[in-house]
């Protein structure tokens, strides 16, 4: 891996990095996306920004799959791009032609170790929206922060919040090496629930990693590491949901906040709403559970829930925490131990059905909560246990260690909370952010700049959709079909290609929970699974590269 001097160097001598030095490089300033209409960034150029870019009310900017787009590394201009209200980001890449917002500074996509040197080498990505939040008057700005027009830093309305508003797309998109100035890696500011955001990651920031400021916008397939801040945070009344999402940390010696993997808070206790976000199926690893002598920031469990901030923590995996797992710190009422949870726990704040391991505190429910008995009664009444998630592989090197996925005899397939039918949230049948497939592999830092063992580097080679229902999940793999049913039942499981020929077909008795198919040979192109039970009917659109 290259250094940060190696990569400035190089950035000094061609303008550029010796990476991107063959490929045109647009520079691109603000101005450059007019409104009334739709700019295209396309991926047979490098995109510089240099200073806050905005898209305005009206404009929509395109960015083609397998776009790399570059921030300059000018301390006194930060480049940063700004979506204002009532513009639009429609960022599609996919999982081997991913959008990249990277430094200038980077020599090669993923390059740069996960250091202290290679943070806040650029600003970062801000997205503004109408919804609402938790501020005086519905209304907050990031003028502080951001240089700029002010008028354009605004998120909320006064009058017109709109929980559905939509500022775009975000879909495979990795943002890396952010944060100077004290600028977060991606800020979603009244982002709403118009807004989809599938397959994003934060990587190596100066700050956090992934700000929430109030909104409703939902998240799938997250990934946020190696920051000096918050791997994530929500506040300001923050009402969305995050399914499949893996954090990690790594030690940064006198950091503040890089103990803490969450940081989850509605910004002052007597602002209303209070942040209430839903986060199933995530994967947490810590800064490691024998860190505690390498760090003494403030923050320092994976979860802290502060200043009334709420919500819903289930069907997770916790793992290498240096500290408690969980920190609870948000009602007037305190008892014994200082745990203020009196008020929260039972009522808007539930943590069911976690997997908790490696905790510095101690491998128990007392040490996950950090010796608070309100919090520890609470894990205990909702399904949360101390157990090996046995996962495939934890290192915070570039050593081609990490495995994030659980194995087949893991708890994690098994005693799992309900999840409430939301028209969000899927239902599969493991915790954590990874069943058997790596959705993180090939468009991710942690892929390209060599965290993830060749196993788990791999990318599928199916593509499932529209897999649920009531009464169960379909899942396309690279080596079959998985098939999980709530309950037992007789039943018919084929595959037709387009022409309506059937390719395969099983007919008989399947059992409750999961069932493992091997996938006959296909050709390129689509085809349809289907299965047709007594009480489940699910179908799923396959498309084989």
């Amino acid at each position: 891996m290259i250094g940060f001097k190696a990569g400035w160097l190089a950035a000094v001598i061609l303008g550029t990095t010796a990476a991107h030095a063959a490929i045109d490089t647009v520079e691109v300033r603000d101005g450059a996306i007019p409104t009334g209409g739709t700019t295209t960034w396309t991926h047979d150029k490098v995109w510089r920004l240099n200073g806050t870019v905005f898209v305005r009310a009206g404009a929509k900017l395109a960015i083609e799959a397998g776009t790399t787009v570059l921030g300059s590394a000018r301390q006194d201009s930060a480049a940063v791009l700004v979506i204002a209200r009532g513009g639009r980001i429609h960022a599609e890449g996919t999982a081997r032609k991913p959008v990249i917002f990277t430094s200038e500074l980077d020599p090669g996509i993923g390059a740069l170790e996960p250091t202290s040197l290679n943070r806040g080498l650029w600003g970062g990505l801000v997205i503004l929206g109408r919804a609402p939040n938790n501020n005086p008057g519905g209304v907050a700005n990031l003028s502080e922060d951001i240089a700029g027009d002010a008028s354009l830093l605004s998120y909320g309305d006064s009058t017109r919040a709109d929980i559905h508003d939509t500022s775009g797309v975000l879909r495979y998109v990795s943002v890396r090496y952010t944060g100077i100035n004290e600028l977060k890696g991606v800020i979603l500011a009244s982002v709403g629930d118009g807004t989809v955001v599938d397959h994003l990651e934060a990587y190596c920031g100066a700050d956090d990693g992934i700000d929430l400021l109030g909104g409703t916008v939902n998240l799938r397939h997250l990934v946020s590491g190696f920051h000096a801040g918050d791997a994530l945070f929500y506040s300001e009344g923050y009402r969305g949901a995050i399914q499949y999402m893996y954090l990690q940390q790594k030690v940064i010696p006198g950091g503040a906040s890089n103990g803490v993997n969450m940081k989850l808070e509605s910004g002052d206790t007597l602002l209303h709403p209070v942040s209430i976000g839903r986060i199933w199926n995530a994967t947490v690893v810590g800064t490691g559970v024998n860190s505690a002598a390498d760090y003494t920031g403030k923050y320092k469990h994976a979860l802290h829930y502060k200043k009334d901030g709420a919500g819903t923590f289930a069907n997770s995996i916790v793992t290498q925490t240096a500290f408690g797992g969980v920190f609870v710190d948000s009602s007037k009422l305190k008892d014994a131990a200082g745990s203020r949870t009196t008020d929260s726990l039972g009522k808007s704040l539930l943590l069911l059905n976690n997997l908790w391991s490696g905790i510095g505190r101690g491998d128990s429910l007392a040490g996950v909560a950090y010796g608070m008995p309100i919090v520890g009664a609470h894990l205990l009444a909702n399904g949360n246990s101390v157990e090996d998630p046995l996962l495939g592989g934890i290192s915070w090197l570039q050593d081609k260690k990490l495995d994030p996925r659980p194995a087949v005899t893991s708890s994690a397939w098994s005693h799992l909370a309900s999840v409430p039918a939301d028209g969000f949230l899927e239902t599969p049948l493991f915790r954590g952010a990874f069943g058997r497939e790596n959705w993180a592999a090939g468009w991710t830092a942690l892929s390209q700049g060599g965290f993830f063992s060749d196993s788990a580097n791999v990318i599928s080679t199916a593509i499932a959709q529209a897999r649920r229902s009531a009464g169960g999940f379909l899942t396309v793999l690279a080596h079959g079909i998985e098939l999980n049913l709530a309950q037992a039942q007789n039943g018919r499981l084929e595959l037709v290609d387009l022409s309506g020929r059937i390719v395969f077909s099983r007919q008989g008795r399947f059992e409750a929970g999961r069932t493992d198919l091997a996938l006959p040979a296909l050709t390129r192109g689509m085809v349809v699974a289907r299965f047709q039970g007594t009480s489940a009917r699910i179908a799923s659109l396959i498309t084989r590269p």
